[in-house]
């Protein structure tokens, strides 16, 4: 098979191969010296949390899953948006929900004032809706104290055993401050779900110390 220059017509150049070297040359450093253009900016910044959280409640399924998505790269700066993220795990669409759990993955604890609306959260139909507000109420540690009555009624009467591991997980986060919950964990301790009663055994020991 020829090669593409065994294709090419010869053509004879009244420029000498010496003067098409210098052009070269200049072509070359020219192109070299030229800086990469910068990629276009996809920077989120902590002030467009209420306008992504507001996005979280959009009647599109790719306008709420874009939200959830940009507020995963905010990590902790996101934290304002904790509620709506965790509502979202209960969305319909499934790339919603994929991207509210990376959000929350790394938005550490949330802001102590949404507490009382995790609490109620915890009896949420959606398990995974019930499951982030247990852990996000874990996250707070001693500041989630109120909570306590909620997080037992959970560990005792969620219908889904992944609220009620994380409920006695998140009791055990919160250590002597969840002292009133401590009948609660004491009876799941002795459930039949293994999970479940190792989790409660271990909060036990980290509230009486």
């Amino acid at each position: 098979m020829k090669s593409y220059n065994d294709r090419m017509p010869r053509v004879e150049s009244p420029v000498s191969s010496t003067a098409i070297g210098h052009w070269a040359g200049r072509c070359y450093n020219r192109v070299r010296s030229t800086p990469p253009r910068p990629p276009r900016s996809n920077t989120v910044m902590p002030t467009d949390v209420p306008q992504l959280q507001a996005a979280l409640t959009a009647a599109e399924p790719a306008e709420r899953a874009g939200a959830a998505k940009q507020l995963s790269r905010l990590g902790p700066d996101a934290r304002a948006a904790a509620v709506s993220l965790a509502q979202a795990c209960g969305d319909q669409q499934e790339e919603v929900r994929e991207w509210a759990v990376a959000a929350l993955e790394e938005l550490g604890a949330p802001p102590v004032a949404d507490l009382a609306v995790l609490a109620s959260l915890l009896g949420d139909q959606s398990a995974d809706v019930g499951y982030w507000a247990a852990t996000l109420l874990g996250r707070l540690g001693e500041d989630a104290a109120p909570a306590v009555p909620a997080l037992a009624g959970a560990l005792s009467g969620s219908k889904h055993s992944s609220v009620r591991q994380r409920a006695a997980w998140a009791l055990g986060n919160l250590g002597p401050p969840a002292t009133g919950a401590l009948d609660a964990l004491t009876q799941a301790a002795d459930d039949d779900d293994l999970r479940l009663a190792r989790l409660a055994g271990r909060a036990i020991e980290q509230i009486t110390g």
